[in-house]
């Protein structure tokens, strides 16, 4: 049984609406959008925190995929993870420390994290190469493999709350639902 369960591939774009309705055009079903925020994250490219301001859609595209696509505004910050053109597979996990620490094992290393705890809020380039280092606390993260893929990890916990808060009720229909043995309880 794996601890980690991909949902979504995910792209950088420069305009969030043509995009959407390019790919509208060429079979992906339903669409949920967050309106633009700016958030902390964690930045390697950048040697500490940013905040990018950016808006994303997720539409999906069978049952068991969705696609992501993320504008950053082009005028302040843009993390390398979401550098133009750049793609990602999201995956749900029960706890990203440990499945980070394995990735970063395999000569991984965290390239970007949502800066949601001291711990993150306090990572450095050197720390985000080494899985002795991964802060406790860590939420979703992107992780460049040493296989030169990028990994978003996404923990399960955001679900029910963070998700529908940034993309409305429709998310269930639109986001894959994680599988029940990543859930907490």
């Amino acid at each position: 049984m794996t601890d980690a369960v991909p949902f979504h591939v995910g792209f950088a774009v420069t305009d969030l609406d043509a995009a959407t309705a390019l790919h509208s055009g060429l079979g992906v079903r339903r669409w949920v959008l967050s309106g633009w925020r700016t958030g902390a994250y964690f930045d390697a490219g950048a040697g500490g925190l940013v905040e990018p301001r950016s808006r994303v859609a997720y539409g999906r595209v069978s049952d068991e995929l969705a696609v992501e696509l993320i504008e950053v505004d082009l005028s302040g910050p843009v993390p390398a993870s979401w550098q133009l053109g750049a793609g990602h597979l999201g995956h749900w996990v029960r706890d990203t420390g440990p499945v980070a620490q394995r990735l970063l094992r395999a000569g991984g290393r965290i390239v970007m994290a949502r800066a949601s705890s001291a711990g993150v809020r306090a990572l450095t380039a050197e720390a985000a190469a080494d899985p002795d280092r991964v802060p406790d606390g860590l939420d979703a993260c992107y992780v460049l493999a040493g296989t030169g893929q990028l990994v978003e990890l996404v923990p399960t916990a955001i679900w029910s709350g963070r998700l529908v808060t940034t993309f409305g009720p429709d998310t269930p229909d639109v986001i894959p639902r994680p599988p029940g043995r990543l859930m907490a309880g």
